[in-house]
């Protein structure tokens, strides 16, 4: 190989590296951890603006949060820009939790222990 082939690689990987690492830099302030610190299983999570008269998808999908579990949620950098939000919480046992006006800028983790949500 040339010098100038492997010159011109060193650079483009010095000047492209910086970009490999942009995303994780650049989490939105919204992203929290929701703890599961009931005896229950969780089956659905909503987490919607205030705004907003009507619950939006379940972030869990069809996914399932045992007792003692947790789970990251991630706004996309497109969602709107507002701080406060109502989050709710079903069980298998059909119980609904809900928790209003939280502010995901200032929280980083939201515990569920069984009757109440907490925001840390």
């Amino acid at each position: 190989m040339s010098q100038n082939y492997i010159w011109n690689l060193l650079v483009a990987a010095t000047v492209a590296s910086p970009l490999l690492f942009c995303s994780a830099a650049r989490a939105d302030q919204r992203d929290f951890t929701l703890v599961n610190d009931s005896s229950a299983e969780i089956h659905e999570i909503y987490v919607s603006t205030v705004q907003t008269n009507n619950w939006e998808e379940d972030v869990l999908g069809r996914d399932i949060l045992p007792s003692g579990g947790k789970v990251d949620i991630n706004f996309v950098a497109e969602a709107s820009g507002t701080c406060l939000y109502d989050i709710r919480v079903i069980t298998a046992e059909h119980e609904e939790t809900t928790q209003g006006n939280v502010n995901l800028c200032q929280v980083s983790t939201v515990i569920f222990d069984g009757n109440t949500l907490l925001s840390q």
